[in-house]
């Protein structure tokens, strides 16, 4: 748990395109169900942001962290903007893909 709502879900060796099944398969599990809440019943919908990253040689650990937690925040905000219920990787120019 990061904060607020946000959870984060670490995949070591995973590629990218398995963490994105996996997030889509979690944010149409979470969709599907019904929470009961009051009276009725509440549907909740998931926006994700995913990246894959392996981090450099003598990199600075809490730099490259804080750098990793923006880009991931930039695309679960794209996702959210986006209509949201969606999976959207962030774009790395700065981070080395896995």
């Amino acid at each position: 748990h990061l904060d607020g709502s946000h959870f984060s879900v670490i995949m070591p060796e995973a590629d990218l395109e398995a963490v994105k099944a996996r997030a889509n398969m979690l944010r149409a599990r979470i969709k599907s169900q019904a929470f009961p809440c009051g009276d009725g019943v509440a549907k909740i919908t998931t926006s994700v942001g995913i990246l894959s990253a392996i981090p450099p040689p003598d990199v600075d650990e809490k730099q490259w962290l804080e750098t990793v937690y923006g880009l991931l925040n930039g695309a679960l905000y794209k996702a959210k903007s986006s209509g949201g219920n969606r999976v959207t990787i962030a774009e790395n120019p700065i981070v080395e893909n896995a």
